[in-house]
């Protein structure tokens, strides 16, 4: 995994998209933190570590930069795939999922004003169809979301900003 300095994040900002990408893999760093793997008894505690990361404002939010919570491979990404992980390989239905994570930030219907970019922007695993719950990782900025029909999840996928 890869982990982008803040020097880079804002850099990012300054440049075309097409130039970004090149500059900004070249100061990505590899970070030990960044092995993919979950801290260590994460699973059992994850719905309660999430419920209390997620009162915490970080940079995207608004507040201060929080290595828990912005971090790539921080405590709130790697909670959060956890529970992303748990709810697409148990096939939770929309209930079971909400008792898991709490309510979504936000949720999208078709025709909604940004239902469309985030189906084509998102990394599926599944068709979506339905509706999308949204759940914040870093504000805005990068998301996971599941796609219910009814109860029923037809696919769950990351949605992120790249930066």
């Amino acid at each position: 995994m890869r982990h982008i300095t803040p020097l880079c994040r804002k850099l990012g900002h300054f440049l075309a998209p097409f130039a970004a990408t090149a500059i900004l893999s070249g100061c990505a760093q590899a970070s030990p933190a960044n092995t993919g793997k979950p801290l260590p008894g994460l699973e059992a505690q994850a719905p309660g570590v999430y419920r209390e990361l997620r009162e915490i404002k970080g940079h995207f939010n608004g507040g201060q930069w929080n290595e828990d919570v912005d971090k790539w491979q921080g405590k709130k990404h790697q909670v959060m795939q956890v529970l992303g992980a748990k709810v697409a390989s148990e096939r939770l239905d929309a209930t079971r999922t909400r008792e898991l994570m709490g309510a979504p930030d936000r949720t999208l219907k078709p025709g909604d004003q940004h239902f469309d970019t985030v189906v084509r922007m998102t990394e599926w695993k599944g068709k979506p169809q339905g509706s999308l719950w949204v759940y914040d990782w870093r504000g805005a900025h990068d998301q996971l979301i599941f796609a219910f029909d009814g109860e029923t999840l037809t696919a769950s996928g990351w949605l992120y900003s790249w930066e």
